[in-house]
């Protein structure tokens, strides 16, 4: 069905009826003169390694008009990065891309857009501690049927990382008996600041990002209290990084588990207990804060975040 608009309006319901079923749909109809003003860039908290670049998107309120709309762009410190004076998005869209790259001589900057009097900040993290994979993202539970679980794992380092040999072990927290293992050796490696998602047939991961379906379908990754993930080198027997949900703060149990061929056992309880979980009532995931970030210390390092952004970055 294709749908005629004839007069500026800012909300026009368009309704489908079949026997007793109806749907409806809201449409915006913008006007010839009317002007797109603000301006929204995304991510907004990102964590990049030293002269390493991340791409930002900006996004208008309404399509540009004929000759498109130039959004004027800046960085704080100014001697932070490079990035383009402004980007312009064409004529009929809302969106377009831009490249910042680190400088090397602050540890955070402020990247601003700007439309007439509308602004929108991102932060950008200088990390120089994780030079090894991590666990960034997870969506254990979800609204209803837990049928849209995955795990992402992020390469924050400035060089490619072999999956050869790498492994995420599910430990469920009662006993701390292993219930799953799932190889990443198939994906042979990931690149600096790739990212490489492990689920089933119902999550899409959009390229450049990796996928590893283990033939997951419902309810893969156990909800707690407690449950944790490893992310081991099972050639080396080392443990790369864990994380431990849903444990108590003041007696964590997931403090002392074996996993095969390791001489002793270890610990998947970073610093502080993460007091943060995910939920089935509210759509959202457990994820790096920002994006990346490892200091040891799952309280501060992870959030519970509304906007799911699998096989890319944590907002």
């Amino acid at each position: 069905m294709t749908v005629t608009a004839v007069a500026q309006s800012a909300d026009v319901t368009v309704t489908a009826m079949l026997g007793v079923q109806m749907q409806t749909a809201h449409v915006r109809v913008v006007g010839a003169t009317e002007l797109p003003t603000t301006v929204t860039i995304s991510p907004t908290d990102t964590a990049i390694a030293p002269n390493a670049s991340q791409v930002f998107t900006v996004t208008l309120d309404i399509p540009a008009p004929a000759g498109g709309t130039v959004v004027a762009l800046s960085v704080n410190p100014a001697n932070a990065g490079t990035l383009p004076a402004s980007v312009t998005i064409a004529a009929n869209q809302v969106s377009n891309t831009f490249t910042y790259t680190d400088g090397g001589t602050a540890t955070t900057a402020t990247v601003t857009a700007t439309l007439g009097g509308s602004t929108s900040n991102a932060t950008v993290t200088i990390s120089t501690g994780a030079n090894h994979l991590v666990l960034n993202e997870v969506d254990y539970d979800q609204l209803n049927t837990d049928n849209a679980e995955f795990i992402e794992i992020f390469n924050p380092s400035g060089a490619a990382i072999s999956l050869v040999g790498k492994q995420v072990i599910l430990i469920n927290g009662s006993g701390n008996a292993i219930y799953d293992t799932i190889d990443l050796s198939p994906a042979v490696s990931l690149p600096s600041h790739g990212y490489l998602v492990i689920a089933g047939a119902g999550i899409t991961v959009a390229p450049p990002a990796h996928k590893i379906d283990p033939g997951w379908t419902t309810n893969a990754i156990q909800n707690g209290p407690p449950d944790g993930i490893a992310l081991i080198d099972n050639t080396a027997h080392t443990l790369i990084d864990a994380l431990d949900y849903e444990d108590s703060t003041t007696a964590p149990t997931m403090t002392s588990v074996d996993l095969p061929g390791f001489a002793a056992p270890v610990s998947l309880v970073e610093g502080a207990v993460l007091v943060a979980s995910d939920s089935n009532t509210v759509t959202g995931s457990l994820c790096r804060s920002p994006d990346g970030q490892d200091t040891d210390n799952a309280n501060s390092d992870w959030k519970f975040c509304a906007t799911i952004t699998v096989g890319a970055a944590n907002q």
